[in-house]
């Protein structure tokens, strides 16, 4: 199984770095270019700041990726992050589900009524968790029921040979004024080391990020932001290839200046 790790796409903002049809080929071409069954992981904010435009140009841009590279719709996995959230409204989280469902045609991810879910795909466990379900968009927090969730589901992580976390925000602070982690993070990661997660996806920072923790290596990911004008930061997307209970990891920017003619992603090596 291949993971695709998309974060912090910003639709919606004027000053992102890229037009949205230049980062479509690039993203198509690689979807295509690996083999099946692919995973898409977009770990939230997909609109920004609560843009209704840019959840309807999110809803076209990863329509066409799926139509364009076969992506199967039930291999689509996202959770909202503080940008997806719709200041005002009884029900907040309508946008974000509303563009899930189009691309899913199900309604596995509805987070309007509880705030995680699962997923199993290829022998692969998706605990899929929304830490903005506070409605604070200054930091991140878990519903304390996941905790006793992931017990519940004991016997269906363990079938499985590989289980994957996914939030938005981050676990692990990396600047200096940087108050929005997830508050109560460490009950998350000592659940999720007692089930023996292998790994966790996240955005939020814009940056990488990649440490093991906890008595089972269970690695932190981030992903950089897919398009987003963060100074000093590349944008670009992370590629896992899960083998069993093995994984290889692959981080891709977006350039350029490599070919003059087209953006395209490049393998870091």
């Amino acid at each position: 199984m291949n993971i695709i790790h998309l974060s912090d796409v910003h639709f919606g903002n004027q000053d992102s770095t890229f037009v949205n049809e230049s980062i479509k080929k690039p993203l198509i071409d690689l979807l295509n270019e690996i083999e099946s069954p692919t995973v898409l992981v977009i770990s939230g904010d997909v609109t920004f700041q609560g843009s209704t435009r840019g959840f309807a140009e999110a809803e076209e841009f990863f329509d066409e990726i799926r139509k364009s590279s076969g992506l199967e719709r039930e291999h689509i996995i996202a959770c909202p992050g503080n940008h997806d959230l719709i200041a005002g409204e009884d029900k907040p989280f309508t946008l974000f589900n509303s563009f899930i469902y189009s691309l899913r045609q199900d309604n596995i991810l509805d987070f309007r009524k509880k705030h995680f879910s699962s997923i199993i795909i290829s022998d692969t466990f998706f605990l899929v968790i929304n830490s903005a379900h506070h409605l604070d968009h200054k930091y991140g927090l878990i519903d304390k029921e996941v905790f006793s969730y992931i017990g519940d589901k004991k016997e269906e992580i363990d079938s499985c040979s590989f289980k994957v976390a996914i939030t938005h925000h981050h676990f692990l602070n990396q600047f200096q004024d940087d108050a929005s982690v997830i508050r109560n993070g460490y009950p998350l990661l000592y659940s999720l080391d007692v089930a023996k997660f292998d790994l966790i996806l996240h955005g939020h920072q814009h940056a990488i990020q990649n440490m093991p923790i906890g008595h089972n290596n269970m690695k932190i990911e981030s992903s950089r932001s897919l398009n987003f004008p963060e100074k000093g930061y590349n944008n670009g997307l992370n590629r896992y290839c899960i083998n069993g209970s093995s994984m290889e990891k692959m981080s891709y920017i977006f350039l350029r200046d490599s070919d003059p003619r087209k953006l395209i992603l490049k393998r870091e090596s």
